[in-house]
């Protein structure tokens, strides 16, 4: 079997918050698609992938998400990677197996 990228969504992050307590987080908004706390994600900048992780945090206003839908805003922090920029690009997707054709 292969392994697929199967692309879920984008985000445009639009502010970058960083609160004392809690850490940093981007905001933004779902352009297309959907978000999910359980896919994978690459941050692009530039137009090249320059971080692929997973999602530590996902939420829509105060309350933790499962997914978000394209046309609603969000918070989100990336695990392990603290450089999120203005500008930047969130896309999420899930890794599926397909046959491979022999």
């Amino acid at each position: 079997p292969v392994n697929e990228e199967s692309k879920l969504g984008w985000v445009d992050v639009r502010q970058y918050f960083h609160f004392s307590r809690v850490g940093s987080f981007a905001g933004g908004l779902v352009t297309e698609g959907v978000i999910t706390r359980i896919a994978k994600i690459g941050l692009v900048r530039g137009g090249v992938v320059g971080y692929d992780g997973v999602l530590a945090l996902l939420k829509h206003e105060e309350d933790n998400a499962k997914e978000i839908k394209k046309c609603f805003e969000l918070g989100l922090t990336i695990a392990n990677f603290n450089d999120e920029k203005v500008g930047d690009v969130v896309e999420a997707y899930t890794m599926e197996e397909v046959k491979a054709n022999a």
